[in-house]
């Protein structure tokens, strides 16, 4: 896949949070004195490190750290300006942000920037969001590292009769750090909710990625990484007392705030369902105004079930406006997507009382109107949420020779599909499909080794890989570490890898004849 299994968030590794990238390196900058020609006057020596060949500085930045990147940028003006390359290409290839006005014009100025532009290749938009029926949780609780050093100095005011006003003193601090974080919540609220309304939201994202020649890949993200967050997501932090939600109504495995089945569910359900279309709207809007072509990877996660498109910019029935994204702007994809190499979907996080919802219940029906679009795809990835619905994704590829016609790699995690309908997908892509992976899947009406059946024959497949790491249920296993096994083997891992299709055939008429053998 075209995407980096460990993506560095830019603006959180830097060491002044709450400044611009810009301010930062000011700030760097102007902490630094310029020795005079190379000579360290302290030692008394000719330094000769500052003196090589910036593409000789370049390399060896190259194979440091980040944090030794900085180091070495702080020890003379010389250096600072030769290894300038390697702190772009550290903190600007993979850019995070979220749909926040601060970000996105964060995101639209680093655009317009000759020195880090030009270093961007892939967009990251994290699904942080703000709901309506959240604003009534938010406490002064939890406390910041600042606020408890408050809390303290109001503690240590003088006992005996200080004891009263000391208590009234805390308690009127609680209630005003309570009602600040309450207004600020609803300020990012409120802005969200306009930027979306008003397309201001499609007009910043569609500006910064015009101007990012370079940008090969996409990525919507519904994960919160708290070491790495996007820019701004501190500020938030700082601002509410707490991590804000994600589209997925995941924080971060955080014990902050209140869990979600604690809340009004069917209200948050559906507030975060249609944020999370919204952003697919609003990426593939900003993506279709722009015209940028991308020639690595889509990846979408916290895709929705039931992605509604409006159907012309008069009108959306939808909760993203029709003039960021409609049916007419479908076409006009397809130049932007005409050299996408990688494509990866994962689905929202359904429960089974989520497709009671309106629309819901028929699990990505709108896929077929984009699959023309996606031409070139080598690698297709779909990760689901473990509903047994998912297998009709499989029926629809299964139905067209020209869904992925140059498909080469498909992987399939924690979803169902039916063992014929995957076969026939197999057959349909006989002569490019080299690398099948399947993992924590469930197949319907068949079993693994039905599969397994299907897969002799002409094909190019090299590589077959079968994983179930899911747990065995608590109350009937036996070791705490035993895991379930694949549908009609006796394992929970099996994979086949040879070199050639011939070689691959071989090897996997011995497995079948093993099964059999039992």
């Amino acid at each position: 896949m075209g995407f980096s299994s460990h993506s560095p968030r830019i603006f959180a590794r830097l060491p002044h949070i709450g400044r611009t990238s810009l301010q930062t390196e000011a700030v760097q900058k102007s902490a630094i004195v310029e020795p005079s020609a190379g000579y360290t006057a302290s030692m008394g020596t000719f330094d000769f490190l500052s003196q090589l060949p910036g593409e000789l500085v370049d390399d060896i930045c190259a194979n440091l750290e980040i944090k030794d990147i900085h180091s070495f940028r702080l020890t003379c003006k010389m250096l600072h300006k030769k290894s300038y390359r390697q702190f772009a290409v550290c903190h600007f290839r993979i850019a995070q942000f979220m749909i926040t006005r601060e970000s996105l014009q964060a995101l639209r100025d680093i655009s317009k920037d000759e020195r880090f532009r030009a270093h961007i290749k892939e967009i990251q938009l994290c699904l942080i969001t703000f709901p309506t029926s959240k604003l009534d949780q938010v406490d002064s609780n939890p406390l910041t590292a600042e606020e408890k050093d408050r809390e303290v100095y109001i503690k240590s005011q003088p006992k005996g009769e200080a004891v009263s006003e000391m208590k009234i003193n805390l308690a009127e601090f609680r209630k005003q750090l309570k009602r600040r974080r309450r207004r600020l919540y609803g300020r990012h609220m409120h802005s969200q909710h306009t930027i979306r309304k008003r397309g201001i939201d499609i007009e910043l994202l569609s500006e910064a990625l015009r101007n990012l020649p370079k940008l090969e890949s996409f990525t919507i993200l519904e994960h919160l990484d708290r070491e790495y967050p996007p820019w701004g997501c501190r500020k938030i932090r700082d601002d509410i007392g707490f991590w804000p939600l994600t589209g997925s109504m995941s924080q971060s495995q955080s014990s902050d705030w209140i869990t979600p089945w604690q809340l009004d569910y069917d209200l948050l359900r559906r507030h975060c369902l249609n944020f999370c279309s919204h952003a697919l709207s609003l990426a593939l809007g900003a993506i279709a105004r722009s015209q940028t072509r991308l020639k690595g990877g889509l990846r979408v996660e916290g895709a929705v079930y039931n992605f509604i498109v409006a159907q012309d910019r008069s009108r959306s029935r939808c909760a993203t406006p029709a003039k960021t994204f409609s049916q007419p702007d479908i076409e006009k994809l397809k130049p932007a997507f005409s050299e996408l190499t990688d494509l990866s979907i994962k689905s929202y996080g359904y429960y089974r009382e989520d497709l009671l919802l309106t629309g819901h219940n028929t699990p990505f029906s709108w896929l077929p109107k984009f699959i023309p679009l996606w031409q070139s795809v080598k690698n297709f990835e779909f990760r689901g949420a473990g509903l047994a619905g998912e297998a009709q994704v499989f029926n629809m590829l299964a139905e067209s020779k020209d869904c992925f016609p140059r498909m080469q790699s498909l992987l399939l995690r924690t979803t169902y599909f039916q063992v014929s309908a995957l076969i026939k997908v197999v057959m349909n892509h006989a002569g490019t499909l080299q690398y099948l992976s399947i993992h924590a899947c469930d197949p319907i009406h068949g079993e693994f080794p039905h599969l397994l059946h299907g897969l002799v024959g002409d094909f190019a497949l090299i590589s077959l890989k079968l994983v179930n790491d899911r747990r065995v249920a608590s109350w009937i296993r036996n070791n705490h570490n035993q895991t379930q096994l694949l549908t009609g083997l006796g394992t929970s891992f099996l994979r086949i890898q040879e070199g050639t299709p011939t070689a691959f055939q071989l090897r996997l008429e011995s497995t079948l004849a093993a099964i059999r053998n039992g």
